[in-house]
């Protein structure tokens, strides 16, 4: 595995892409938790999706501490080396969800910038989203099952695109998304160049924070279930539990959490 090089290209693009990365068994101990419906409400958050009139899992969250077939793809030690290259330190996991992507209708999600929205606290403080965490995160998704164009793969785009096109710093990207954030406003999503990235299972993408990313609607007679971790550096601290106590108090003017 040619480490550098794909270092490298992260660095450069703002994404790399990395093919068979991890072992079959590890994925495979995830798919039987899927398949089992093991997901328990009162140890996660699941969210939920109406799909031609049926209630579909779209997402669950807060994984790592509660089922333990998570833990050789959170913890992988050649994943966390990668971490250590990129960051130049160790790193701490910051968030995690799996995506469900429900077959026949799983729902298409706009163009976006992780952490760049407005969120409040439980006592209506307006807060700078993943900002108030940290200044630098990874994101990784892992596919379970093959994530292909036609049951809405993830794409993203160079993060050159994000720099030059709105700035390098949090407050530069922020002002210039729609609304509160984190969404591109509609006219900017013309300029911005899609690279839809396929993967099949034990296949890994890398991508930095700030990099416009999406899906599309899947359409396909199958879910395209991924794992999405986000990392931060370790000189920012542990902030996994801190983030799922914020989220659960976190406020806005309808009756959702503000902080995603």
């Amino acid at each position: 595995m040619d480490k550098t090089n794909h270092i490298k290209q992260y660095k450069t693009l703002g994404y790399v892409q990395i093919k068979n990365f991890f072992e079959i068994d590890n994925i495979n101990k995830v798919r039987e938790l899927i398949q089992n419906n093991g997901f328990d409400n009162k140890k996660s958050e699941i969210y939920y999706e109406e799909i031609n009139g049926e209630k579909k899992i779209r997402r669950v969250e807060n994984l790592a501490k509660n089922y333990k077939e998570f833990k050789n793809l959170i913890y992988n030690k050649l994943l966390q080396e990668y971490l250590f290259d990129i960051f130049g330190e160790k790193s701490f996991l910051f968030k995690e969800k799996l995506n469900f992507k429900p077959s026949k209708g799983g729902g298409k999600f706009r163009m976006h910038i992780d952490g760049h929205f407005d969120w409040f606290d439980s006592n209506n403080n307006k807060k700078q989203g993943w900002r108030e965490y940290g200044n630098q995160f990874v994101n990784v998704v892992v596919p379970i099952e093959s994530s292909t164009i036609q049951n809405g793969c993830l794409y993203v785009c160079e993060i050159s695109q994000t720099t030059d096109y709105f700035g390098n710093n949090w407050q530069q990207i922020r002002s210039r998304l729609d609304g509160s954030g984190p969404h591109l406003k509609t006219d900017d999503e013309k300029k911005f160049k899609k690279i839809y990235i396929e993967q099949e299972p034990t296949d890994l993408l890398l991508f930095d924070w700030r990099c416009v990313h999406g899906s599309e609607q899947n359409m396909s007679d199958y879910e395209r279930p991924i794992l999405y971790l986000t990392y931060n550096s370790y000189s920012d601290g542990d902030n996994l539990d801190n983030y799922y106590y914020d989220k659960k108090f976190s406020k806005n003017t309808s009756k959702n959490k503000s902080l995603y």
